[in-house]
């Protein structure tokens, strides 16, 4: 598809991408094709996609493979893409990703996600994904740069975060590529990445998993401070340094010094 078959398109469904729901449209065929590449390379069960728009990347997943179910948001595009897919076995659910019940969808079958996230709702629809009982084998997101670097960012980077620690204590992280804003329509003000995440294989208990989720908020919360001094406001202040000393993590170590590893030993310790 060119831009001007996109333009096209969009004209006759009578859609103005909305800034506000970040509607910048992938159509470059390379892109498209690399994004399917990475996506389906080592799929397990289920294909989910988030976001089709107007079904550039489905039409690639299901020319390479299958893609059972796509959730679009836009009710528009919904009702096009069932008309446009109504001979194919995919089923198109019209609904908000950030508050859909993704686990009762897929149940206890094994599933891969692929997205094109707006950088308004990539955190938040990333950070339900991980809280989900059943996660994604596979997940790979067409995200802003800046959000793809927090997420594959290390110890010490300004760029670490909670949503590191959380992302990379289940998945190994890889940015394939930065992709260029000439290959959307409308044109982003930024640079985009490819960022492909696989299951490191690692299981959380559910008590542990929230308890790491709160440790996360309270140490990072207040950055300049001392992770063990925030931590302190809400846990037993021995069984911190008790941690912390097993560890031989220094006493004044700010959160974004605490490596993933020890985040989950320091959380395992205060159960």
């Amino acid at each position: 598809m060119t831009i001007s078959d996109l333009r096209k398109l969009l004209d006759s469904l009578d859609l103005f991408p909305s800034k506000k729901l970040g509607q910048n449209f992938l159509y470059d065929q390379n892109t498209l094709q690399l994004i399917a590449n990475h996506a389906l390379k080592d799929s397990r069960g289920l294909i989910i996609e988030i976001g089709p728009g107007t079904g550039a990347l489905t039409d690639y997943l299901i020319k390479d493979a299958s893609c059972d179910y796509i959730i679009e948001y836009d009710l528009r595009l919904a009702d096009y893409l069932t008309e446009k897919y109504k001979d194919r076995e995919l089923t198109v659910i019209q609904a908000d990703a950030a508050r859909f019940d993704f686990d009762a969808l897929v149940k206890e079958r094994q599933w891969t996600c692929i997205a094109n996230l707006p950088y308004a709702v990539s955190t938040i629809i990333i950070a339900k994904l991980l809280d989900l009982k059943n996660k994604p084998q596979s997940m790979t997101f067409l995200l802003q740069k800046e959000m793809a670097d927090r997420l594959v960012a290390n110890p010490g980077s300004k760029k670490y975060s909670g949503l590191s620690v959380k992302v990379q204590s289940l998945y190994n992280c890889k940015i394939v590529q930065k992709v260029s804003p000439n290959v959307f329509y409308p044109k982003p003000e930024v640079d985009s990445a490819l960022l492909n995440m696989q299951s490191n294989g690692q299981v959380f208990a559910d008590d542990l998993w929230k308890r790491l989720g709160t440790v996360l908020s309270i140490a990072f919360g207040q950055r300049r401070k001392k992770a063990l001094k925030l931590l302190s406001s809400c846990f037993d202040a021995d069984q911190l340094v008790s941690s912390f000393e097993k560890l031989d993590l220094s006493l004044d170590l700010r959160a974004e010094d605490i490596s993933v590893e020890n985040f989950r030993k320091i959380a395992d310790d205060l159960g």
